[in-house]
């Protein structure tokens, strides 16, 4: 994440970041005090007492996770159906999915079924809630000798009486199984439940029947052959011991963005290239027969060494080849063009254009004779990337350039969405001749003092005019609606807040209906969760405990419908719960014609087979 919200994030020892977000100040202002707020203002604090009981609550939960929850996993992954029953309360009530009540999917080594609780679910006894379980257990591991691993999660959790947390609390869960089996197969098992507890006290998680109830409300069981996907990137030619690694790095020198992995078809063979930024330098890999690639960055005259950043291919002449423009994050100037020779070599026409001039925010004379401090205090935040789109239909394609608050978050305000004045986006207009021309001319395409990772082109409607959708880093981003005179209308995709933490987002129809989705990744957590919905009442009034919430519900799907309308249905699809999502894509990977949804996940975990969330 970019911002000051980072000393928070950083630390990783949830749910410590989000009561520390709610010490902070989360006041509403009148309009003009969110964008000059001054930073000593005084916060808002949460009560005492009500700091006392969020961290009692988690507490507990670690308890519930640690012992009890540990219980469940242990017998399942025994298979020891009498484990099981003893953890269940005598009188123990569950429920789950009726036989048919889902959906299934199968597509070559693959297969995956969903079972859906409903008014039909089926309502068990403590043996009959253990024998179902198993019986999915049994489903996943065919052979018996799979290797199986377990994870469980605590989502939410409440007390029945909040004046008595020595009693009865309930809140919903996740157990997750992974089986490894002896061919190479692979499975997943995951139950969704809601569940009911005695007592959240160590002595009682330790002691026999004292989960009350489990209502399972989804399964999910998927089976494939063989992995779906494997590394081979040494096997082809690239050699990822290049690349920076911040798990090999001490925790004071680990980064948040390293760089990034680009796609492109330089010299027009056919075969996909591979333009990959990293703090250690950057490298073009071009691709060959038989999947391989080799490096050529020197041979075909870029010059990686100065380090990594964002970049976009793109055909900035019209001739055919795509250009190549380079963001260097660490580099005094930042940035180099380059124009592609008939995909023999890349020369370097930086200073022939004056595109630099807009991304550093003055122009490369004025630039040569400053001092250091004069360019800190006169340049623009660094682009975070470009977005590629011929807005105009002119025939030549233009720059949407987006920014991050990075350091500058000063005058802005989290909770309402805003990064302050540093954080203005552009839009390029390329007018030939390698030059181009500022055409945001303020809101909205500046973005609003939106804190912007990236945005994307898509078609919201079927004028066949390009939109564009902004995220924002701290709250909800805009849709950009391409009017017929050249002008952006503004139009937000909800009428209450729903994203936050957006750092990432593609489009693409994912369910073939002719309209475009959008999916933005977002963070998630299940800590973050707890804690917010454990907020005591009166702290803060709706609207605002509602922009907290959102902090970590998750990644979001958009489904396009008609008349430029979008529906959230990302905790639906079961597509939120990513963690801490940053760059996801798009593609169609078992060329099936439906698009896939490939979500990456991180920040700074613990352990790196834990990602975040």
């Amino acid at each position: 994440m970019l911002g000051p919200m980072t000393e928070f994030l950083a630390a990783r020892s949830a749910p410590c970041w989000v009561v520390a977000l709610l010490l902070c100040s989360c006041s509403e202002k009148d309009e003009s005090d969110r964008v000059a707020r001054e930073p000593d203002d005084p916060p808002r604090l949460i009560s005492e007492e009500g700091r006392s009981y969020i961290w009692d609550a988690e507490h507990r939960s670690n308890l519930l996770k640690e012992i009890g929850f540990s219980r469940i996993a242990e017998a399942l992954q025994s298979r020891n159906r009498q484990r099981l029953v003893d953890i269940l309360a005598p009188g123990f009530k569950g429920l789950h999915p009726a036989a048919g009540k889902g959906q299934s999917f199968q597509a070559g080594i693959l297969a995956v079924r969903e079972e859906v609780g409903s008014s039909q679910s089926r309502r068990v006894e403590r043996e009959g809630i253990a024998d179902w379980i198993l019986g999915r257990l049994a489903e996943l591991d065919q052979s018996g000798r799979a290797d199986l691993t377990l994870r469980t999660h605590v989502i939410t959790l409440f007390p029945e009486e909040r004046d008595n947390p020595g009693g009865s609390w309930s809140g919903t869960g996740k157990i997750e199984v992974f089986a490894e089996g002896p061919a190479g197969s692979r499975g997943e098992l995951t139950l969704f439940f809601q569940f009911g507890v005695s007592a959240l006290s160590e002595e009682r998680l330790a002691a026999p029947g004292w989960l009350v109830s489990m209502h399972v409300t989804r399964a999910v069981l998927g089976h494939a052959r063989e992995p779906l996907m494997t590394e081979v990137a040494a096997g082809r030619g690239i050699n990822n011991a290049l690349f920076w690694d911040n798990w090999k790095e001490p925790r004071n020198r680990r980064v948040m963005n390293t760089g990034g992995v680009y796609l492109c078809d330089f010299n027009n063979d056919g075969r996909h290239d591979l333009f990959v930024t990293d703090m250690r330098g950057s490298r073009f890999f071009v691709g060959q027969p038989r999947g391989l690639f080799r490096e050529g960055t020197q041979a075909l005259g870029i010059r990686g060494h100065l380090g990594g950043g964002f970049a976009a291919f793109v055909d900035l002449d019209g001739d055919g080849w795509e250009d190549l423009i380079h963001g260097i994050a660490h580099h005094p100037d930042g940035y180099r063009l380059y124009r592609n020779l008939n995909g023999r070599f890349f020369q370097d026409i930086t200073e022939r254009s004056n595109l630099t001039s807009f991304l550093i925010g003055m122009s490369r004379e004025e630039f040569k004779t400053s001092t250091r401090e004069q360019v800190l205090e006169k340049t623009q935040v660094k682009p975070t990337g470009l977005s590629l789109a011929d807005y105009d239909l002119d025939g030549k394609v233009d720059l949407y350039v987006t920014r991050g608050a990075g350091g500058g978050f000063k005058s802005g305000s989290w909770i309402d969405g805003k990064a302050g004045k540093l954080a203005n986006n552009q839009l390029l207009r390329n007018v030939g001749g390698w030059q181009f021309e500022d055409a945001t001319n303020g809101a909205p395409l500046d973005g609003g003092q939106r804190s912007t990772s990236n945005a994307v082109w898509f078609h919201a409607n079927d004028d066949l005019r390009p939109d564009l959708y902004v995220i924002d880093e701290f709250g909800d981003g805009i849709l950009l609606l391409n009017g017929p005179d050249g002008q952006f209308q503004g139009k937000e995709l909800n009428e209450k807040p729903t994203d936050f933490g957006s750092m990432g987002m593609t489009a693409g129809d994912i369910n073939n209906d002719g309209y475009s989705d959008l999916y933005i990744g977002e963070m998630y957590s299940k800590a973050g969760q707890r804690v917010m919905g454990n907020i005591p009442p009166g702290e803060y009034d709706r609207q605002v405990v509602r922009k907290l919430e959102r902090l970590v519900d998750g990644s979001q799907l958009y489904l396009g419908q008609k008349g430029e309308r979008f529906s959230p249905v990302g905790t639906v699809m079961g597509v939120n719960a990513v963690g801490w999502a940053w760059g996801p894509c798009m593609a169609d990977f078992n060329n099936d014609g439906w698009l896939d949804l490939y979500a990456t996940a991180g920040f700074i975990s613990q352990e790196r087979g834990k990602p975040d969330g």
